[in-house]
């Protein structure tokens, strides 16, 4: 079984979607993947599955990496790449901004890999305790979706807290420095984060949905 905590030794550095369109131009017998530092494609990509799969139909293949969904998702809806997975509410976010995206598969998350996390000192103990706090997540993300179902089953609104969108190395940077209150993330930067002494989890996706 592939633990989370198997993949941590990539580095954290997601490609932003501006830098990443320049090297995207690939052959038409490539086939563009734009991946996450997390899930089953990250396994693929590190044993050369898909391009045994495709070589004897003479298919390369180009992986292009991004920090979470939205700007991968943006890259497809741009023709920049041909696949790629994200969390739950990416797509969302996207149909409803027009994107042509089609469904190729649906999964179904193996364990909890996301979580709302606090200092270890925060006076932050329940979920309603997050009223009136800097909460920081991803906007558009599986993250986004998370808080928002997280504040509802605490009876509380979006507007109950202060969010702060930030992409994932902007918020760890953030949450180290104290700079928010909480955040909320998804592997592989939440299995990085808890492995702090500092770092407390709140409470954990399989909690709330």
């Amino acid at each position: 079984m592939i633990d989370r905590r198997t993949l941590l030794a990539a580095a954290l550095a997601g490609a932003a979607l501006p830098a990443t369109l320049p090297a995207l131009a690939a052959p038409a017998d490539t086939l563009r993947i734009g991946y996450q530092k997390n899930g089953i494609l990250v396994v693929a990509k590190q044993q050369g599955a898909i391009e045994a799969k495709l070589k004897p139909l003479g298919v390369g293949v180009a992986w292009v990496e991004f920090s979470f969904g939205p700007p991968l998702l943006e890259a497809i809806s741009l023709g920049a790449i041909d696949f790629g997975p994200t969390g739950d509410a990416p797509p969302i976010f996207a149909q409803a901004a027009g994107g042509p995206l089609v469904y190729a598969a649906a999964m179904e998350a193996g364990g909890s890999n996301a979580a709302i996390l606090v200092q270890k000192d925060s006076p932050i103990r329940t979920l309603a305790d997050l009223k009136g706090r800097r909460v920081a997540f991803a906007k558009a993300s599986s993250a986004h979706n998370f808080t928002i179902a997280a504040l509802e089953k605490a009876g509380l609104t979006y507007r109950d807290i202060e969010p702060v969108t930030l992409a994932p190395a902007d918020a760890a940077a953030a949450f180290a420095r104290g700079s928010v209150d909480a955040w909320t993330i998804w592997d592989p930067y939440f299995a990085i984060a808890e492995m702090q002494p500092s770092t407390r989890v709140l409470t954990l996706a399989d909690d709330i949905a």
